[in-house]
């Protein structure tokens, strides 16, 4: 009651952002590590291992990258 609370639902909006945020923390990961490590690790709830995005072609499963991508 004190102060009055809301539940925080995930929009499909938000839910759709997922992987550019995990993007985001796949590049943080890397380029703003300090001596004591990443500022966060993300892990798989299914496996446990940590997790390392990769954005694939969604026919063929090959990664995709800023030089094997086009646009038109």
């Amino acid at each position: 009651e004190r102060p009055e609370r809301w539940e925080y639902r995930l929009t499909d909006e938000g839910r759709d952002l997922y992987p550019l945020i995990a993007e985001l923390n796949r590049w943080g990961d890397r380029w703003l590590a300090t001596d004591q490590g990443p500022p966060l690790i993300t892990y798989h709830r299914t496996c446990g291992h940590e997790l390392v995005p990769l954005v694939t072609c969604d026919h063929c499963g090959e990664a995709a990258t800023a030089f094997s991508v086009t646009q038109g």
